[in-house]
């Protein structure tokens, strides 16, 4: 059983999945983010060097673009306007980023201007991966005849795309091409920092993430919230429950975030995690503690390897934590344990709602994980909200 209780967390609403009754995931939502907005922009430098250029999309607001996202006949230059999408938000000291590639994404499929059609690679049946691209290619076919101006469509079939009605994915699939087609007629009249298309509510769109991997049911506290959601998703049982004290304090809110901010992090066989950000990665030691071993120490060590890298796990999806992380779990000598290790904690990270890699263990037994930087750290949120 899958359940999201969604609350306020000093002026931010705030959400906690539980599966099996343990809290799996963790977001805390800022109302100023621009993901997934589409914007008419200008190019104002390029920098070859780097690869990339830069575009004002707003009014004081400068994003990054990667040039190989660029696909015009002519050369870029500066000035030239076109529309892009805001794929991640500023972090820290980095700008927005934005792509050219306008996309966009529904429960079961996302649609992009593209001739290539994928299909989630966790749709492991063949026949099912050629119904639904078979599908996917006439749906975007007979559209591409009914609007003859609309460039070649594609995208991608997520794993929700097995699970509903093909009259269902179909329905959803026309939805987002006419939407997408409409995008892109009106970016051939708008002007620059025009808004052709409204960045994605940051909550509706971690609810689909969340429903592309099975039943999800809603407890909210806010009336307009639960309005809200049982308006977008109507299938999902959506419950307002508004009695004293709030979800916050039944759900023990303030040591699930002291625990997501802490340095150190206690595990209950009583080893515990000392994690450290730095300018350039995010550092995890694993220490035994007070955890205590009986006669086969090898068999102790990766037991507690494991329940470490479960808790790693989570810990980087509740602080939200991007770019490059190494680990330095206790050393293991038996033979095959760290093989056992890497991929125990690759099963883990798969299960992570942002791209996250376990890469390699390197030659001084450090464990290299990667994270896509998409969401501001918890910590930056947090600090900001003490501050204001």
């Amino acid at each position: 059983m899958r359940t999201l209780f969604v609350t306020t967390y000093k002026r931010k609403r705030l959400s906690l999945l539980y599966e099996e009754g343990e809290l799996s995931d963790l977001r805390i939502y800022e109302d100023a983010s621009m993901v997934g907005g589409v914007y008419m922009g200008r190019v104002t430098n390029i920098v070859s060097n780097i690869n990339a250029a830069f575009m004002d999309i707003l009014p004081g607001v400068t994003a990054y673009y990667p040039l190989e996202e660029y696909r015009g006949e002519k050369k870029l230059v500066i000035g030239d306007m076109f529309p892009v999408q805001v794929v991640k938000d500023p972090l820290q000291k980095k700008q927005a980023m934005v792509s050219s590639r306008l996309s966009l994404t529904g429960e079961a499929v996302v649609v992009r201007e593209a001739d290539v059609i994928g299909v989630s690679n966790k749709i492991l049946e063949t026949e099912t991966r050629k119904r639904l691209k078979a599908l996917f290619t006439e749906i975007c076919e007979n559209f591409q005849e009914e609007h003859p101006d609309a460039p070649c469509y594609g995208g991608i079939l997520r794993t929700m795309a097995a699970e509903i009605s093909e009259d269902d994915l179909k329905e959803e699939t026309i939805k987002l091409l006419c939407k997408l087609n409409e995008i892109e007629t009106k970016a051939k009249y708008a002007t620059l920092y025009s808004c052709l298309s409204q960045p994605t509510d940051a909550l509706v769109s971690q609810i689909e993430a969340y429903l592309s991997r099975g039943e999800l049911s809603i407890v909210c506290d806010r009336k307009n919230v639960c309005d809200s959601l049982a308006s977008h998703f109507p299938e999902l049982s959506v419950v307002c429950d508004t009695e004293e004290p709030g979800l916050a304090v039944r759900c023990n809110l303030s040591k699930i975030l002291e625990r997501a901010t802490s340095r150190k992090v206690h595990l209950k066989s009583g080893a515990y995690l000392v994690i450290e950000p730095t300018e350039a990665l995010l550092s995890i030691d694993v220490n035994t503690g007070k955890a205590i071993h009986g006669r086969d120490k090898d068999a102790f060590f990766l037991k507690v390897n494991k329940e470490a890298a479960e808790e790693i796990a989570k810990q980087l999806r509740f602080r939200n934590i991007g770019g490059m992380i190494l680990v330095d779990f206790i050393s293991m000598k038996r033979p095959g344990d760290t093989e056992e290790l890497f991929h125990y904690m690759e099963k883990l990270v798969a299960k992570d709602y942002i791209k996250t890699i376990a890469v390699d263990v390197t030659r001084l037994g450090l464990m290299e994980l990667t994270r896509k930087k998409v969401y501001r750290p918890l910590s930056d949120i947090l600090s900001e909200e003490k501050t204001a």
